[in-house]
């Protein structure tokens, strides 16, 4: 009986750091639901004619809150989110875990129902649209939003206060929820990336990895987007049911290696800190290089 109020007690501090962490990341689409539907209800037309303009300006709106929090309470924006060189031929591995994550994802999509995808509004908001912008948009700008407030913002708050495993799920799980205002088979599609870009930035401890790995997918989306537009992110894949399970199979065997020699590499890293570059050398070890003061983090 006296570790009742001890066990309560633990799980309301793991649901206040939950609440907390959520605070970027529901300004981040707190402002792109504002913008959409206020455009829709105002001039009484769809958004998604104007879907890439609203996301530049909540691109700068999000960034100037999040500029104006970290300088009124003098704390470094770059240390929080791990602005980190990361370990070293990482960026390679990048590459290979994003074949194998993106199979995957082509093999979920296959699996799921058509009607899942439907009513896609990024596939609407780029149609007839200029290449240039859609990559300038979905293929830079929203995947450095959407790093900094899930994995530089949310997963560092987390990494402080409980579990990295809690850490890494909760923000995998609020990451894919998000992309399901576009599609719900955007969920699934998003899961798998989101559980291994959540791990590669506990292992790097860079959101730099992160970054240049949602960038990759979204560039490569968007450029297969434009050559077929039609073809859509659950019809890539052509074959029978049984045939994308093997795909996904083989999708998974190389997202795991890729997993694996990352974590070694960034393993190694880190027993060699004098060859790390200054910034990295000058961070504390392990997860208290973000940790942040609970009294004066406790709504952010």
């Amino acid at each position: 009986m006296k570790g009742t109020p001890m066990l309560m007690e633990k799980r309301a501090n793991v649901l206040k750091s939950v609440a907390g962490s959520l605070v970027f990341p529901v300004i981040y689409v707190g402002l792109i639901l504002i913008l959409e539907y206020g455009y829709q209800l105002i001039w009484n037309k769809p958004f998604t004619s104007v879907k890439l303009l609203i996301n530049i300006i909540v691109f700068v709106l999000f960034f100037a809150i999040i500029l104006i929090v970290f300088r009124v309470r003098k704390q470094s924006f770059l240390q929080r989110v791990r602005w980190n060189a990361p370990p070293k031929h990482v960026y390679w591995l990048v590459i290979l875990l994003y074949v194998g994550v993106t199979v995957v994802s082509l093999a979920i999509g296959h699996l799921i129902p058509a009607s899942w995808s439907a009513n896609d509004t990024i596939d609407a908001a780029t149609n007839d649209q200029n290449i240039l912008l859609i990559l300038l948009v979905v293929g830079i700008l929203g995947p450095i939003a959407e790093e900094t407030a899930f994995r530089g913002l949310m997963m560092t708050h987390l990494l402080s206060r409980v579990a990295p495993w809690l850490a890494v799920t909760i923000t995998a799980i609020a990451f894919a929820v998000t992309h399901g205002m576009d599609s719900l088979g955007h969920i699934f599609g998003a899961v798998p990336f989101a559980i291994c870009i959540c791990l590669m930035f506990y292992w790097t401890k860079s959101i730099r990895v992160t970054i240049m790995l949602h960038i990759l997918n979204n560039v490569v989306v968007s450029l297969l987007e434009a050559a077929a537009p039609s073809s859509g992110s659950g019809s890539a894949y052509a074959g029978s049911p049984w045939e994308a399970v093997i795909v996904g199979v083989v999708g998974l065997a190389v997202t795991v290696l890729a997993l694996v020699l990352i974590y070694r590499r960034s393993k190694k890293n880190q027993l060699q800190p004098s060859a790390a570059e200054p910034v990295a050398a000058a961070q504390i070890s392990g997860d208290q290089a973000c940790e942040i003061n609970p009294k004066e983090d406790a709504h952010a």
